[in-house]
């Protein structure tokens, strides 16, 4: 199994099932939590050169909102029930622990899914009232 391999896993096994106890839904990279007014959205994203991944956050406001969807088009172009963080104009990434990036190899597995969900979780606590915006 490869390395980019061992780390899904690891996030499976010791991220996702946070993210689902906090109530998104979705399938690795993307996740979503559906609110009246609003869609939190989480995706990974690895890099194609391997050995690292960053996570990405956004919110889009449903159109009855107040606020500026936030979609990077229409919602004909993005669909509610399909759209994901990349359909976003802004989002925030997590700080990762390598310019952004969170790095792997054999030994670090454990230590990676425990800092990503140490910000993930400070992250969605404050989420739920605050509107992202770019950096």
């Amino acid at each position: 199994m490869s390395q980019s391999q061992k780390m899904r896993t690891a996030l499976k096994e010791l991220v996702i099932p946070n993210l689902l106890d906090r109530g998104f839904e979705g399938k690795y990279p993307h996740y979503k939590k559906i609110y009246d007014e609003r869609i939190e959205l989480l995706s990974f994203d690895t890099n194609k050169w391997g050995n690292s991944f960053t996570v990405e956050v956004s919110t889009v406001f449903l159109p009855s909102s107040i606020h500026d969807s936030n979609l990077s088009g229409s919602e004909e172009k993005h669909p509610i029930d399909t759209v994901t963080v990349w359909d976003t104009n802004y989002r925030y990434r997590l700080r990762g622990m390598f310019d952004g990036w969170f790095s792997y190899d054999d030994e670090f597995y454990d230590k990676v899914c425990d800092e990503v969900n140490k910000q993930m979780d400070s992250l969605l606590c404050n989420l739920t009232n605050t509107y992202i915006v770019g950096e």
